[in-house]
């Protein structure tokens, strides 16, 4: 949920360069969205290792990493269009939001 609400910071303050480089880390808004990215998909590798491990609720588990991980390729091809095909944007935002309906069912599941 924080990683979704700083992607809505950084994408309505501006706060990214206007040419892909190395310097996006310079952005602080920007390199936080980023850092908490990876931070997001490490826990999501974990969750599926541990379904795995525990064999419940593996689908849900490898749906909701895919969906991280088309969110965060699209993130990836809208830093190197130089941050204007907005195409991108929004399909890092459907699969973040996918990803994240899909973590709280995912939760709910565990309950059971």
């Amino acid at each position: 949920m924080v990683q979704f609400l700083v992607g809505w910071y950084v994408d309505f303050s501006n706060d990214f360069p206007q040419t892909f480089s190395a310097n996006v880390f310079l952005y602080g808004g920007l390199a936080f969205h980023i850092v908490l990215g990876f931070l997001v998909g490490a826990i999501g590798i974990a969750l599926l290792i541990i379904s795995l491990k525990r064999k419940t609720n593996v689908r849900t588990a490898l749906v909701s990493l895919i969906f991280l991980g088309i969110s965060g390729v699209a993130g990836l091809l809208f830093m190197t269009t130089n941050f204007l095909n907005n195409n991108y944007s929004n399909l890092m935002m459907l699969f973040s939001v996918l990803a994240l309906m899909s973590y709280f069912y995912f939760a709910i599941e565990i309950e059971d």
